[in-house]
């Protein structure tokens, strides 16, 4: 199968929710308004009360208490809840999936730790959105569990791959095509920001990639989280090239940082945004 087979059998499986393709409508009319937002998501309470949830948490760490949809959006902004929404909804998507082809634990255990990561760093560089970071991180590797459907066999022999770039090796050599970029297609058939879906498109390759300082921060996230997973983990300053910390203007203490922030932060999110994922950690 190639990836536009894949994808066409996977939109059956795995559709956007109707509040974010309505928050999607309302982000591109420039006549919309946070009023108008709010109203979209408070359609849902279950969203709800997570995006209250996760404006208070330490996710944000704001000093004053958040209590309103309106105000959430006043303050982390509407882009911020679309991507926050998206994450919520991707989650519960994506957490059907049977468990006996992949170590889906470890698959969730990876992309969070990656989410949070691509987030901290996006701290330590200037202008950037760290929801969608955030995002980007979570949902980078969704072409593994389109496969996991679709492809179980060869599914099963590339998840015994730990490192992330011989899994990619393989992933080509098997497949004809990374996870990767499976995940940047199925990404653009659901309509998402191309800065998301190219920024996704390019962690293999930064530099060539049209948005080169966030596909280096996801190129770093993705390798830090899969170092972290292996016993014994891998030491994190040997899979990081000093040209990446210059094009980003950080340094160790930074990526240091960001890990440490990703394991003190990622049971407190899941908790939030997906409490049956509980039992990973």
């Amino acid at each position: 199968m190639n990836i536009e087979d894949l994808i066409a059998n996977a939109d059956n499986l795995f559709a956007l929710p109707d509040v974010v393709t309505r928050l999607q409508e309302v982000l591109e009319d420039k006549a919309s308004t946070f009023e108008d937002v709010a109203d979209v998501v408070s359609l849902d309470p279950v969203l709800t009360s997570k995006l209250l949830k996760l404006a208070n948490s330490a996710f944000y760490a704001f000093a004053a208490q958040i209590d309103t949809i309106p105000r959430a959006i006043n303050i982390i902004g509407a882009d911020a809840v679309f991507n926050l929404a998206l994450a919520n909804s991707a989650l519960d998507a994506f957490n059907r999936l049977p468990k006996d082809i992949i170590d889906l634990d470890r698959f969730w255990r990876i992309s969070v730790d990656c989410a949070l990561i691509a987030k901290q760093l996006g701290k330590s560089v200037s202008n950037q959105s760290v929801e969608r970071l955030f995002v980007t991180g979570l949902l980078h590797n969704i072409g593994e569990l389109i496969c996991v459907i679709q492809l179980p066999d060869q599914a099963r022999e590339i998840a015994s791959q730990t490192d992330p770039d011989l899994s990619l090796e393989s992933q080509k050599s098997m497949l004809g095509f990374s996870y990767l970029e499976l995940s940047k297609e199925f990404m653009k058939g659901w309509q998402l920001p191309p800065e998301i879906y190219e920024v996704v498109g390019g962690i293999a390759a930064p530099v060539s990639s049209k948005f080169p300082i966030e596909s280096t921060i996801l190129c770093l996230a993705r390798k830090i989280a899969y170092a972290l997973e292996n016993q014994p983990p891998t030491d994190i300053e040997s899979l990081i090239e000093p040209d990446q910390l210059e094009l980003l203007d950080i340094d160790m203490d930074d990526i240091a940082n960001a890990t440490e922030y990703a394991n003190l932060e990622a049971i407190n999110v899941l908790s939030i945004l997906s409490p049956q994922t509980m039992a990973i950690f």
